[in-house]
This record gives structure tokens, sequence and C-alpha cells, in this order.
């Protein structure tokens, strides 16, 4: 409910209540038998009740005043609420908006304004009473002022201050998780931009060897007239091939920003595999036909690299999140696609759940591998089910490199 609608709904219901409170307050000056009044009691009793009935529309018409938002003027609606609260002494009409104002104001947690209103609303109520009652104060009159000018107020206030704290906690709970999951987001663009980063310098050496190629063979074209046409093809075919490999490499990485040059990565499976064993995680990568140990050096250059780092990041979280256990990575290919599938058992304590990392390592990998239209899937371990596992798809043509590779682009 937007803050309009729910003041007007207020003031509604403030309005409802008054119009009862007329009754009220008609019994209370008149009394049970109207036509007992004769003369100036019965005079005194319709001014009085004429002043009450004024006194509360004007109490319901400052209500909105007193309820909205002190954001703009802080000042005007506090004091407003004080006004209310003072009227409310003088007529029983006005006592449903006077409740929601001392409500409102407890819950704007102003202490000085607080006590300022419970000492209007006891002086205001025993004033009411001196007013109302000529013939002198009786022991239901000092009841009425103790509860009335005092109790009801405070307990208004009290539950007022009450409320307005668990909006504060709520609002600063909201706040927090605001500012958590912005925080959340920079991290992952971070490492989405680090990854990208990454892929770029990862092509470098890469396109470098194919234009190299283009260039060493283009030239030769250019300074040897007398070669056999035969050569001549066999050379525009290697500048044909090498060209359409730089490009499909290209495509991929479009719109990457190329940052500081950096060395390209040794591509060495078997190396990884030693290093986590040397580290204590017992590793194992098991190729399924047609591929093989040396399919790696055949891949495209983008395939290859997401694979080493598919694996480099699978071993990686074994060693950080289950130390010791053991891990299998299964790299084969199926129906036209590239499956790598890394498991691992974690070993959960009875009663806790799983508390996974960061995940940054993953959006990485997410992020390379979703440039090469493949996706990844992560199964997190359970009580029933305790082991980690990650699933990497992504096309390969065997015959003519990474399907979809050109049209892969961010």
């Amino acid at each position: 409910m937007s803050s309009r609608r729910h003041l007007l709904a207020v003031w509604a219901v403030c309005a409802a209540a008054g119009a009862l409170m007329v009754l009220v307050a008609a019994y209370i000056y008149v009394g049970p038998e109207p036509e007992a009044l004769i003369g100036r009691d019965a005079e005194r009793a319709l001014a009085l009740l004429a002043v009450d009935v004024a006194l509360g529309a004007a109490a319901l018409a400052l209500l909105p005043v007193a309820l909205r938002r002190p954001d703009g003027a802080p000042a005007s609606a506090l004091a407003t609420a004080l006004i209310v609260t003072a009227v409310s002494g003088f007529s029983a009409t006005s006592l449903p908006a006077a409740a929601a104002a001392l409500f409102v104001l407890g819950g704007r947690r102003r202490t000085a304004w607080a006590g300022a209103a419970l000492a209007v609303a006891a002086v205001s109520t025993v004033l009411g009473l001196a007013v109302t009652s000529p013939s002198g104060f009786t022991g239901a009159d000092w009841l009425a002022a103790v509860l009335g000018g005092v109790g009801a107020p405070a307990l208004l206030l009290a539950l007022g201050t009450a409320r307005g704290r668990r909006c504060e906690a709520r609002a600063l709970i909201a706040a927090r998780a605001r500012l958590s999951q912005a925080y959340a987001e920079s991290l992952a663009q971070q490492a989405r931009l680090g990854e990208r980063a990454r892929i770029a310098r990862d092509m470098h050496d890469s396109l470098s060897h194919r234009l190299s190629v283009i260039a060493m063979h283009a030239g030769a074209l250019e300074l040897r007239e007398d070669l056999p046409l035969q050569q001549v093809r066999a050379q525009a075919h290697t500048i044909a091939t090498a060209a359409r490999a730089a490009d499909r490499d290209l495509r991929s990485v479009l719109v990457l920003l190329r940052e500081e040059e950096g060395r390209a990565p040794r591509l060495d499976l078997a190396e990884l595999v030693a290093d986590a064993r040397a580290a204590g995680t017992p590793a194992a990568v098991e190729w399924r036909e047609p591929l093989g140990a040396d399919s790696l050096g055949a891949m495209p250059a983008l395939i290859a690299q997401m694979l080493y780092r598919a694996v480099q990041e699978a071993l990686t979280n074994a060693r950080k999140h289950a130390p010791g256990q053991p891990i299998t990575v299964v790299i084969g290919h199926v129906r036209g696609r590239l499956e790598l599938r890394a498991e691992n058992p974690v070993p959960l304590v009875p009663g806790q759940p799983w508390r996974p990392g960061t995940g940054q390592g993953l959006i990485g990998l997410r992020e390379r591998v979703g440039l090469l239209a493949g996706t990844v899937a992560v199964e997190e371990p359970t009580a029933e089910r305790p082991r980690f596992t990650v699933r990497v798809s992504a096309p390969l043509d065997l015959a003519g490199g990474a399907a979809g590779t050109a049209g892969a682009a961010p």
C-alpha cells in the first residue's frame, strides 16, 4: 500500500470512529434521558455537544498533517500532533484522531516531543473534566484523568515507539541486503571482466601464430614469381586455412577488451594433475573415445583453453573445499559436443548445511564457456549425495573445429 493510500485509510477509520464517538459525547453531555434537561442545563448540554463535535471535526481535519512523513517539515507535523492531542481533552469526538496522532508520534522516536505530548494530554484531560464537571471532581473523574490523560497516551506512545524500532530495523536489514547484493554483483562483474581479459591474453599467441603464417606465405608468393602452379595453390590453401582459423578465433573475442599482453599458459593437463597430486589431492583425468590425451593440441585454441581452465577450476575447488579427497575428471565427445564431468566427494558435518565459497572461479568459467555457446551445470553436495559435480558442455566438431564458434560472440 502506498503512503497516500495508507494515510487515507487511517483517516477514514478515524472519521468512522469519530462519528461513533458523537453518540458517546451525546450520552456524556445530554445523559440517558434528554427530556429531563430543561432551561439552562439543556442549553449548556447542547452547547458542549456542539463544541465537542466541532473540535472533533477540527482534529480530523488536522490529522493528515500530523500523520504525514516529517521529511520536509518535521516541526509542523509534530506540532500538529500536539494540537490534536490537546483538543482530545475537551472533545470525545476527537479521541480517535488523537490516538492515531499519538501512535504515529511515538513511532517517530522523538523523546522530547513524546514527553511534551504526554504532558499536554494530562493537562488537557484535567481541564476538560473541569469544564464538563462544574460541580467538582469525583473519584470517577480522577480515575478518568489518570487513565485517559496519562495511561492511554503513554501506552499509545510506547506502542508507536516499538513499531518505529521495528520499521527502522527492517529498513536497516533491507539496506544491508541491497548493499550486500550490490557488492556480490560487483564481484561477479569483476570476475567476468577478469575472465574476458584472460581469454584475450590467451588468444594472443594463437592469433600471432596464424597471422605470421599468413604473412610468411603471402610474402613468399609476392617475391617468388617462378613458383609452379601447384605450389602456388598449396601456398594459397595454407593462407586460406590460416585466415579462416584466425577469423574464427577473432569472432569469439570480438568484444573483449585487450589489456596488457601476457604469456599464454601451457595447456598441459598432465602437469595440472601432477601439481594437484603433489598438493595432496588424488586427481585423475580420464578420456573417453574418440578423444584422447593428445586431443587437446588438435582442438581449436578457444576450446582447448576452455577445457584447460575447466579442469584447473575443478582441481582448485576440490583442493580448497575437500582437501585430501579424490577427484575424477572425465572428458568425452557425445553427439557433436565436448562433455566434461568433474566430481569429488565432500565431507559434510552432520546437521550443518553445505557452505560454498564465493563462486568467483565458476563465474569466470561460465563466462568463458558461454562465449563458446556452451553451458556449465553445478550439483552441490547434500546429505543424501555428498558429492560436488561440475558438468561442462560445448559444441565441438571433430572434423571442423568448434561448431558455433563464429556466432558465439557475447
